[in-house]
């Protein structure tokens, strides 16, 4: 990068981690990345450098066959569009389906398949930003037996289960009794669904903030 998108990028960092405030919306609804990644801000902010940058279709990721796409309206398949919260890339993980269409909020959505198929896409920033955020979402550092989420999965089964809640659970995604309800005191929001509450947590989702709800659950449950 050149040293002007280098700071541009510096402050645009700075900025965001500045206004982020604690990750306690954990509501479906919710933004997948309330902060942008810095692989993706940083491709964002060349891009704007140099808007007329070719940028190379990947594609194939993994085991299936990748179309990336700027919006959902590109999209002319009938396969059901996903949206890409964790819980949902490790069932994918687990499950290793044909075909799956997910989709990634503002930065696009993706179509995986091992079918032969031929979709058209557009060129665009997408085609290099979507499969940054791929290789992210579906990384080793994240699910590996050692990964953030595989971590913090085994950490707040216990938390919850200790403190009396948990009905049900996948990483990143917690089906809680009606106890749970006492988290809204806390700031927390999550899906009510008749006396369950229903925790997703975004991509963004820190140590920080993992180690203070540990630390609440045990003094309030």
């Amino acid at each position: 990068m050149t040293p002007r998108v280098d700071k541009d990028f510096s402050q645009e960092l700075l900025g965001q981690l500045n206004t982020a405030g604690p990750t306690l919306d954990f509501r479906q609804s919710a933004p997948l990345f309330p902060v942008i990644h810095p692989l993706v801000l940083k491709s964002q902010i060349s891009h704007i450098d140099n808007p007329q940058q070719d940028y190379a279709f990947q594609g194939s990721f993994q085991n299936w066959n990748l179309f990336c796409f700027e919006n959902k309206s590109e999209i002319m398949s009938d396969v059901k569009l996903i949206k890409a919260h964790p819980f949902v890339i490790a069932e994918i993980l687990k499950n290793g389906p044909i075909e799956v269409a997910l989709d990634y909020e503002q930065l696009g959505c993706v179509i995986l398949t091992q079918n032969k198929m031929l979709l058209a896409t557009s060129p665009g920033l997408h085609q290099h930003t979507l499969p940054i955020i791929l290789n992210y979402t579906f990384s080793q550092d994240l699910w590996a037996v050692h990964g953030k989420w595989t971590q913090f999965h085994q950490r707040l089964q216990k938390a919850f289960e200790n403190a009396g809640l948990l009905l049900d659970s996948l990483p990143a995604f917690y089906s809680l009794n009606k106890k749970a309800f006492k988290l809204k005191e806390f700031g927390f929001m999550g899906d009510e669904n008749g006396d369950q509450l229903d925790l997703t947590l975004p991509w963004t989702f820190p140590l920080s903030e993992l180690v203070k709800l540990e630390k609440l659950l045990t003094q309030e449950f």
